[in-house]
């Protein structure tokens, strides 16, 4: 569920989001549209989605999922 606004800069929104099925807060990032038509960008964009998904340390934001979707 997208609950609101937190911010917005060139790359697009992010929201602060409930991820319903575990009943937590998140954070939700939505990429501007023209970003995601760019096969160079949404291929850097699933690469770096990876390696940060791998970090485990306080001082970084864990990610859950990343994707381009409709």
């Amino acid at each position: 569920r997208v609950d609101r606004l937190l911010g917005e800069g060139g790359m697009g929104r992010i929201y602060l989001a409930t991820q319903l099925e575990l009943d937590r807060p998140v954070a939700l990032k939505v990429l501007r549209r023209e970003l995601t038509q760019d096969a160079v960008f949404a291929a850097n964009f699933q690469r770096e989605s990876r390696l940060m998904a791998q970090i485990r340390t306080a001082d970084v934001v864990q990610v859950y999922a990343a994707g381009i979707h409709d």
